[in-house]
C-alpha cells in the first residue's frame, strides 16, 4: 500500500520506507556492557512507514487499511523523533508534515488526526478493493 501510494503521490521525490527514527545513543537505563548489547539497543528506535523528502518538507507517512485510534499519536511521536535522528539532521529545518494514509475512512480518527495537524488521505490501492469488500460485507 505504501509503495503504491508513494509512486502515485510523490513520483519525483526521494522516498524511504520502513525508516528508523530516534537517537542512536542508548538509554542510560540500558547501560550496555558489551558491543553486542550496544548493537541490540538499536531496537528502541521506532519505525515510520515512510518519509518523503521534498525541497521544502519532510513528509512523515503512516499508512493503514483501517486506521487505529493510536495512529495519530504514532505520527506525533515520530515527528518529535525526526530532529533526534542523525540521518535527517542535515535536512532540517525543513517543515515536517504528517500524513495518515487510509483505505477505509474513519471520521472519528480523521477528526482527531486533523486536530493535530495531520492530513488524512484516502487511498485505495489497486487490488485492495476486493479484499475490503470480502472483509467488510456490510
Amino acid at each position: 500500500m505504501v509503495e503504491e501510494y508513494l509512486r502515485e503521490r510523490y513520483p519525483d521525490s526521494v522516498a524511504k520506507t520502513r525508516v528508523r527514527l530516534g537517537a542512536v545513543e542508548t538509554s542510560r537505563a540500558i547501560n550496555p556492557g558489551s558491543s553486542e548489547e550496544l548493537a541490540m539497543a538499536g531496537i528502541f528506535r521506532r519505525w515510520a512507514d515512510a518519509i518523503v523528502v521534498t525541497p521544502r518538507a519532510l513528509v512523515l507517512i503512516e499508512a493503514a487499511i483501517r486506521p487505529d485510534p493510536g495512529d495519530p499519536g504514532k505520527l506525533l511521536l515520530y515527528k518529535s523523533l525526526i530532529p533526534q535522528t542523525p540521518e535527517f539532521q542535515p535536512l532540517l529545518p525543513r517543515l515536517i508534515r504528517m500524513e495518515l494514509v487510509v483505505a477505509i475512512y474513519d471520521p472519528d480518527i480523521a477528526r482527531q488526526a486533523e486536530g493535530f495537524g495531520i492530513e488524512v488521505v484516502r487511498f485505495l490501492p489497486k487490488g485492495l478493493a476486493g479484499y475490503i469488500a470480502s472483509m467488510y460485507v456490510r
